[in-house]
């Protein structure tokens, strides 16, 4: 993803993780990665994060379209350099 060219970044599906339920690919990406950016608005109230050590980012938009969270991007980046381990932050 040209954007966040400093980070390695993946997405669930090309893991093969995107059939995986919420809890189950938590525990995966926080195995192997640092932040979890997502559009689940729904995330930090189907889950339990007390313990984790995983930063999580939550993009908040009326869609999940490339187009609508592209103007995100820069708050996201600014973000990625202040978010503590086991902090959730909302950015819309």
């Amino acid at each position: 993803m040209r954007h966040f060219s400093e980070h390695e970044v993946t997405r669930s599906f090309t893991l093969g993780w995107h059939e995986k339920s919420n809890g189950e690919l938590l525990s995966l990406v926080e195995s192997r990665f640092d932040v979890f950016l997502t559009t689940d608005q729904n995330l930090r109230y189907q889950q339990n994060l007390s313990g984790r050590s995983l930063r999580l980012i939550i993009l908040v938009a009326h869609s999940n379209k490339y187009e609508i969270l592209l103007p995100l991007i820069p708050k996201v980046k600014e973000k990625l350099s202040t978010i503590q381990p086991g902090e959730l932050a909302e950015i819309s």
